[in-house]
């Protein structure tokens, strides 16, 4: 992409964004808008209607950017919805803004000119003026629009973009299972019936549960999920970057949806040939040189779908008793959304927004269906999600787009009178020094802070860092940092580019330069008008592309401006965050994950063992780690655990040690606790991988969330729940030998299911 071209896309783009797709990251993202070759954004559309004006209709909001009927032929063209939840549009969340994902598309058109031209034509008809409210003509809204990575464009639906999906989803519900809720009668499993097992109860309040997983590499046609009789759950699956349907039944915006007849028909097809039904199922592109989790025996997703919703048939099959909870597994109705491998693969989270934020309101409007295949209401009919997701950055205080978002759509469903859960792992980088602390105290005479930054060599991928200013604060803009690399070599600072964005404050960006080469960017914006956030990119030190600039490893200097900070009894702080960059769960990637390396920091206390607190804390912060998408208030946080003695796992994240970190009157934290080891010594969980005869061990908070996600669902059966936890799990109490340290990184207590 050319610097001037860059430039004037700006303001679409944020730090990240500018870094990946900008003249310095464009070796890693191959984009060039100067052409005329067809291309679809992914992104986030912002819509703040005026006070007292009512809802805004997403098909008004998108009336502005889209040509008139017959312009350019009927290619779609500017702007375009996914699908979305029919109530997540009535009003807008806490912000007071509407966060809708959205794809901005522009086909070729020789006529048109080069994409950068439809862009500047795009920005003129949406940003440039008002957006007239259908409900309160004459009143307008501010409203902006951020994009994040381009879309395969084998995988985006033109048809369904112009057209509208081809059908609606409309399948029946489960045969055995109809019956059996008509009936409301005990419905004893065939093993149960001659072995004592358990009876499912289908007359209770809450006859069905949904339970969604948005996860990678997803086997849906696992026998683990069929139910006793051979019969898939899984009622819906999108797999988001599979190729669109070949047969033009397309019914999502982007990628490919399964549903249960579909899942069954291809079972039935290809009996015990596993390959085969995925490579058919769109799952698995053969000859493809990316990476593909469903091409592998495992898969992150795998494992946490088995942990959230498997039936364990080794039971059955050894002529043992079922399990008691494996008795009402066939009335948890499954939903799946199987993000992008790439953006997977991507601890950072670049790009995810838009993908993530329609997985939720598919998975929304999905179990709405799910409760009208059946006869069902929607309160009747409770929706569990696990998502065993999460990245290190962030502002921490639920106020991030993508966090606002979620939070709304949840709350919104449970204020309808369904019960709804959000389940999410608190992070593995308790001990991973990628948190710490500016205080006024630390300052030096020129009240400039020093960040100490280890950069590793032989690391394929760009390494990030967020300093976030005090909420407070935010009237005070800081001073770009200085920035030392080990070599002690001046770094050149580029020109200042980046402009202001309607109706948000302006940015600025710098590119860094070390002997004439682009090697990193430091940028300063007020993200959404709240927080000044300072971030400083560097690039690979071992770049994938010969002709890319490489980094200097070793120990970098930050030195960051502090002068808000004010008084030290004022107890205002600048948290430092650095991106998750070591890539162990898909090791292609090649990152190797930096740290904060103060010379004053202690690791290790004196008895040896690694610090569990920041008593001694000069810089790093161990609390205050916590997974940077679950800091807002409509999540359930799951911390990980070692079965044998209930104390947390060495690497699990736990929320801040003080309210000075965050907006709300109580940091987030940790919200209860499930095994993630199977010992101290044993660490990790075994399930299943993505084929009947594979399985695998994973270590992490992921295979914790899952745990208590599970159990969730199975209270709903039993007897409904009404507080944040499952009456009907059971919580093991604390050791009274356990410290006030232990007890805070295990939220309520352990949950076991």
């Amino acid at each position: 992409m050319a610097d001037d071209a860059h430039n004037e896309l700006a303001q679409l783009l944020g730090p990240y964004e500018n870094w990946v797709l900008g003249p310095a990251g464009r070796p890693h993202a191959g984009l060039d808008v100067n052409t005329a070759q067809p291309f679809q954004f992914a992104g986030l559309a912002e819509i703040r209607p005026p006070e007292n004006a009512g809802p805004v209709d997403r098909q008004t909001a998108a009336a502005r950017t889209r040509p008139a009927p017959g312009q350019h032929g009927d290619k779609p063209e500017g702007l375009i919805y996914p699908m979305l939840w029919s109530d997540a549009q009535m009003r807008p969340g806490p912000s007071g803004a509407h966060i809708w994902p959205c794809i901005l598309t522009f086909p070729a058109d020789p006529e048109r000119g080069s994409a950068l031209s439809a862009i500047k034509t795009f920005l003129a008809r949406s940003l440039g003026g008002p957006m007239v409210n259908v409900r309160s003509p004459g009143a307008v809204a501010e409203y902006g629009y951020r994009l994040h990575v381009p879309l395969p464009p084998a995988s985006f639906d033109a048809g369904v973009a112009r057209n509208g999906p081809a059908r609606a989803p409309a399948p029946k519900g489960d045969g055995a299972l109809l019956a059996s809720l008509a009936t409301g009668k005990k419905q004893p499993s065939p093993e149960a019936a001659g072995q004592g097992g358990a009876q499912a109860t289908v007359g209770s309040s809450h006859p069905l549960t949904v339970m969604a997983v948005i996860d990678d590499g997803l086997p849906f046609a696992h026998h683990n999920l069929r139910d006793r009789q051979g019969r898939p759950r899984m009622e819906f699956c999108w797999l988001q970057s599979a190729d669109i349907a070949p047969d033009g039944t397309g019914t999502v915006l982007f990628g490919r949806e399964l549903t249960r007849e579909r899942i069954e028909a291809l079972i039935a097809k290809h009996a015990h040939d596993e390959d085969a039904l995925y490579v058919e199922a769109g799952s698995v592109r053969p000859g493809s040189a990316s990476f593909q989790p469903m091409a592998q025996l495992w898969s992150h997703g795998a494992h946490v779908l088995d942990l959230a919703a498997g039936h364990d048939h080794a039971d059955a099959l050894a002529g043992r008793a079922v399990d008691a909870t494996d008795g009402h597994l066939d009335r948890v109705r499954l939903i799946g959304v199987e993000l992008p491998a790439p953006l997977v693969m991507d601890t950072v989270g670049f790009g995810k927004d838009a993908f993530i934020l329609s997985a939720l309101h598919y998975i929304f409007a999905r179990a709405d269906a799910v409760a009208q295949m059946y006869g069902l209401e929607r309160r009747q009919v409770p929706l569990v999600i696990n998502f065993s997701f999460g990245f290190t950055g962030g502002p921490h205080d639920g106020t991030e787009r993508l966090e606002e978002a979620i939070a709304h759509l949840v709350r919104t469903r449970q204020e309808s009178g369904a019960e709804t859960r959000l389940v999410m792992p608190a992070g593995n980088d308790f001990l991973g020094a990628l948190h710490g602390e500016l205080t006024a105290g630390s300052l030096d005479a020129d009240r400039r802070g020093a960040v100490h930054w280890r950069i590793q060599p032989n690391d394929r991928t760009p390494n990030y860092l967020e300093m976030w200013y005090p909420q407070a604060l935010s009237g005070q803009k800081p001073a770009m940092p200085v920035i030392r690399p080990p070599s002690g070599k001046p770094l050149r600072p580029g020109a200042a580019r980046g402009g202001p964005a309607p109706g948000e404050h302006s940015q600025t960006i710098q590119d860094l330069a070390l002997d004439g080469r682009i090697i990193g960017q430091v940028s300063i914006d007020l993200y959404r008008g709240l927080r000044w956030r300072v971030m400083v990119i560097l690039a690979p030190t071992e770049p994938r592309e010969a002709d890319a600039a490489a980094c200097e490893a070793g120990l970098w200097r930050i030195d960051a401006d502090g002068q808000c900070l004010g008084d030290p009894a004022a107890g205002h702080v600048i948290s430092c965050r650095i991106q998750r960059d070591n890539g162990t769960q898909h090791p292609a990637q090649g990152g190797r994950q930096s740290w904060f390396d103060h010379p004053d920091d202690r690791a290790f206390g004196v008895d040896g063992r690694l610090l569990q607190d920041d008593g001694e804390a000069v810089f790093v912060r161990r609390f205050g780690s916590l997974n940077g998408l679950a800091t807002h208030d409509q999540v359930i946080v799951v911390g990980g655990v070692a079965s044998d003695t209930g104390t947390p796992a060495s690497y699990s994240a736990a929320g801040a040690g003080n309210a000075t970190q965050v907006t709300r009157s109580a940091p987030a934290q940790v919200t209860c606790s499930a095994p993630s080891d199977d010992s101290v010594f044993a660490v990790g969980q075994r399930a299943a991988g993505t084929r009947a005869a594979s399985s695998s061990r994973l270590v992490g908070t992921s295979a914790a969330a899952p745990h208590v996600a599970r159990g969730i669902a199975l209270a709903f059966l039993d007897a409904g729940i009404s507080t944040a936890l499952a009456d009907g799990t059971r919580i093991k109490g604390f050791a009274a030998l356990q410290s006030a340290t232990v007890k805070r990184r295990l939220g309520e207590g352990v949950v076991c299911t």
